[in-house]
């Protein structure tokens, strides 16, 4: 009887817990069952825990070898994770690794820019610097033709430009140095000097 009832149970049971399912099946009063000895606690078919109650060996087992089970999925899903953890550190690195590369040639790419920056700033401030001298050197220039107009007259003015124009070394660009060429060429056309 206490095997089909530790067979019944879901849980172990102490003795307390055996003897009134006892009386309540035999319809005896259990103060009356618990001063007789009803089972043997040395019986191989029982098993004794801990806490005092008491299970059979077979749920034992059963149990045992659920938790066997439980720990061998436990295992497998330990490793799952442990791959998935390798996976994504393994991720990580590569997008560190990755995002290392970018930031460094976001640097090189910043660096060439501020280099062509500072290269271009010191060709616009070049060519400022030019163009206020070519503007004094046209302003010379001019202020030359100016007075140098009533005297020798429109014709000669051409004529003096297209004698530059024939002269290699001037080419396109007037200069100070062209300006003091023009100046004596200009000179030698002037009235009283030809």
């Amino acid at each position: 009887m206490v095997y089909r009832i530790l067979e019944a149970s879901p849980k172990a049971l102490t003795a307390a817990e055996i003897t009134e399912r006892i009386s309540k099946i035999l319809h005896v009063n259990k103060d009356v069952l618990a001063r007789v000895t009803f089972f043997d606690p040395s019986d191989p078919r029982f098993y004794r825990q801990v806490d005092g109650a008491f299970t059979l060996r077979k749920n034992l087992e059963e149990v045992i070898h659920k938790l066997s089970e439980e720990r061998i999925e436990e295992r497998k899903l330990r490793i799952s994770l442990e791959n998935k953890v390798q996976k994504l550190q393994e991720t990580i690195g590569s997008l560190a690794s990755q995002h290392e590369k970018e930031m460094k040639r976001f640097t090189e790419e910043q660096d060439v820019l501020g280099k062509l920056a500072e290269e271009w700033i010191e060709q616009a401030e070049y060519y400022e610097k030019i163009n206020t001298r070519r503007e004094k050197r046209i302003q010379i220039l001019s202020s030359f033709l100016m007075e140098a107009m009533p005297y020798i007259g429109e014709d000669k003015l051409k004529e003096i430009f297209e004698h530059l124009h024939r002269k290699p070394e001037l080419g396109s660009r007037i200069g100070a140095d062209e300006i003091i060429k023009f100046s004596k060429i200009a000179h030698k056309f002037l009235p009283g000097k030809g």
